[in-house]
């Protein structure tokens, strides 16, 4: 599979096009780099990422950040001052 999506319900939406159509789920995910629309999917996934190690090392220090809405606002905010 090329990328995991934007969001779970994206990939969840993805496997069940696969499902219906009775096709095999994929076992790896070639992730092709680390923007929120091709990775967020990602913790829905529950197979093996292939990544390189640019973007490795970009989604770990993504992964200590909060993803909510009033965390993003507030960096929103911070950038415009």
């Amino acid at each position: 599979m090329i990328d995991c999506g934007n969001s779970k319900s994206h990939f969840d939406a993805f496997i069940k096009c696969l499902d219906d159509q009775e096709l095999p789920r994929p076992k790896y995910a070639l992730i092709t780099h680390w923007h929120w629309d091709h990775t967020f999917g990602m913790r829905a996934f529950d197979g093996e990422a292939i990544v390189s190690s640019a973007t490795n090392e970009i989604l770990q220090r993504l992964k200590g950040w909060e993803w909510n809405e009033e965390s993003v606002l507030k960096c929103w905010r911070q950038k415009k001052k």
